[in-house]
């Protein structure tokens, strides 16, 4: 999927749209695809997204029943976008793009990036 100028993406956040402004289409399309993944699973598991609210809830409050609930959910969301990212990560280097382009669009120098990821 590669979001056009067009595309909706009125369900999307502001603060999430300011993120990957800029970012290279591909990587866009894939970030756009896993927030609107990880809203879905949100939405099936009755849980809410990002509320500042609950961030600035007490470690007590932020671990009692719903709130607890949506700590699982965020940390799956976690997963799942840490997933995605490797993945893209391995594709854009079967691809050719150097470990110097990806650690620009990823916000880490080169060095962190390929240590991190060199080896899978």
């Amino acid at each position: 999927m590669d979001p056009s100028d067009d595309e909706d993406l009125s369900d999307l956040s502001p603060e999430f749209l300011a993120s990957i402004e800029g970012m290279h289409p591909g990587f866009r399309a894939l970030f756009i695809e896993t927030e609107r993944d990880a809203m879905a699973a949100l939405r099936a598991r009755g849980g809410r997204p990002y509320d500042p609210a609950l961030a600035a809830a007490t470690t007590v409050e932020a671990l009692t029943g719903a709130r607890l609930t949506d700590l699982r959910l965020a940390i799956e969301v976690h997963r799942r976008a840490s997933e995605r990212r490797e993945a893209a990560i391995r594709a854009a280097r079967a691809v050719g793009y150097s470990w110097a382009e990806l650690a620009r669009i990823v916000g880490v120098t080169p060095q962190a990036l390929h240590r991190r990821y060199r080896d899978r």
